[in-house]
């Protein structure tokens, strides 16, 4: 009897597995059955309720989904060959997200979205520390507490850049507003706004429309309908209907950041952060709010560091950034102290040898002591001009305000002033000459 007649007359297809093997010739062997089932033409024959192992020799299996219901710890296939196997989507590579990988060519990004995957993300740069294409860890919104350890890396010309996303909270058209000029800021207008009284100061405003779309601005205050703004004056006034949108950082890291003899080139872009600490690397930082409580940054030595229209907070009663053998250039940003009563407080503390640039309107405010130089460290305010020349074609003053003390030398630290606007200081600047000390 034919295998096929051996199936019609059994008319029993469910259980063709069990009554071939339980026949009385024995087991059948793949090579048959495939030879069988090419008699049935195009019938199909399952398999089904099979009690052994089963070898189809080297035949094909075919199925539009393949299910596997073995446990976690037991491999549900095992490969033979190492060919590629062509439109294999799968979710995970070797137990990891793609976060878990660094890429290596140009202008490759990696997304996280907890701290695990940062820690991941910045492991898996140490153990390959030559970069070969500019990398990008972007932080999805949200805050990380994890401390993040940047790993020593050798650039090879590229960099690497974290970055954050960013929250709108105001898009409007002006009313009108103020072009400002080298001593004065420039505001933006919108009549019957009827915001809360600096409720976006630290955030930043962005021009969408009109002669001064595309410009940028960090945001010194607000009122109910007018914006104060941060950096280079412009070459004209706001227009009535120009459209602009105000924007903050939506993604925090509170955990300390460090890093330590970097090659290269590290950014940050659109982050809210805390504490940094680091050797010899070229940092920037680029529309970031730094909130620093306590010592902050003492231990960043022998860096060249940049802010770009950042915010930086010095909260409670706390001491702001120390920057030691480091040579440090804010960028139309906002060094503030948490109280509009100057507290027993510095700014910045600048100490051995390390000089420090504020420009391009710069603002330091409600602090006990504005600028704090001694030991060797020195200071120099003036209006100049950004890197980003596109964002600030007109330079401004850089202002000093509202501090007990807007500049304090002692110790062998000295300053030099050149076009900075002081106001509301209950002294704007005092040298301790029997320590060879000066400020001009």
């Amino acid at each position: 009897m034919s295998f096929s007649e051996y199936i019609k007359n059994h008319k029993a297809i469910p259980h063709i597995a069990t009554d071939i093997i339980n026949t009385p010739s024995g087991d059948i062997i793949a090579t048959n059955v495939q030879t069988a089932i090419n008699e049935l033409d195009t019938e199909k024959v399952p398999y089904i309720g099979g009690t052994g192992n089963v070898d189809i020799g080297d035949f094909e299996l075919r199925a539009q989904t393949l299910e596997a219901d073995v446990v976690t710890g037991t491999a549900p296939l095992t490969i033979a060959s190492t060919t590629k196997v062509t439109n294999l989507n799968a979710d995970l590579l070797d137990g990891l997200h793609d976060t878990g990988y660094t890429k290596t060519t140009a202008g490759q990004t990696i997304n996280a979205t907890t701290s695990a995957e940062v820690t991941t993300a910045m492991s898996l740069l140490a153990s390959a520390p030559s970069l070969l294409g500019n990398i990008e860890v972007a932080f999805a919104a949200g805050t990380y507490a994890d401390a993040i350890t940047i790993p020593s890396l050798i650039g090879n010309g590229y960099s690497l850049t974290l970055s954050g996303g960013t929250t709108t909270n105001v898009s409007t058209a002006a009313t009108g507003g103020t072009a400002g000029d080298v001593n004065t800021q420039s505001t933006v207008v919108k009549a019957a706004a009827g915001w809360t009284v600096n409720a976006y100061r630290g955030q930043w405003l962005k021009f969408t429309s009109g002669a001064l779309n595309g410009f940028i601005r960090q945001i010194n205050s607000n009122t109910a309908d007018t914006i104060t703004l941060i950096g280079g004056f412009f070459s004209s006034a706001p227009q009535n209907n120009d459209t602009f949108i105000v924007y903050a950082n939506s993604a925090s890291i509170t955990g300390k950041i460090s890093f330590s003899h970097s090659t290269s080139d590290l950014n940050f872009v659109n982050l809210d952060i805390g504490e940094l600490i680091g050797k010899m690397a070229t940092v920037k930082l680029t529309e970031c709010k730094q909130t620093v409580s306590g010592y902050v940054n003492y231990e960043i030595d022998l860096c060249d560091i940049r802010y770009y229209r950042s915010y930086i907070l010095v909260t409670a009663d706390a001491s702001g950034l120390w920057m030691v053998t480091t040579d440090v250039v804010f960028y139309s940003c906002h060094i503030r102290g948490f109280s509009t009563t100057p507290v027993a407080q510095w700014g910045m503390l600048l100490q051995g040898g390390g000089i420090t640039i504020i420009r391009c309107g710069t603002v330091i405010e409600n602090h006990g002591w504005g600028i704090w130089s001694q030991i060797g460290g020195s200071s120099n305010c003036n209006s100049g001009s950004e890197d980003d020349s596109s964002q600030n074609p007109n330079a401004t003053n850089s202002i000093i305000k509202n501090n007990g003390t807007g500049i304090l030398a002692q110790k062998g630290g000295h300053a030099q002033v050149d076009l900075t606007v002081f106001s509301g200081n209950t002294t704007d600047k005092t040298a301790e000459a029997a320590s060879y000390s000066w400020i001009e």
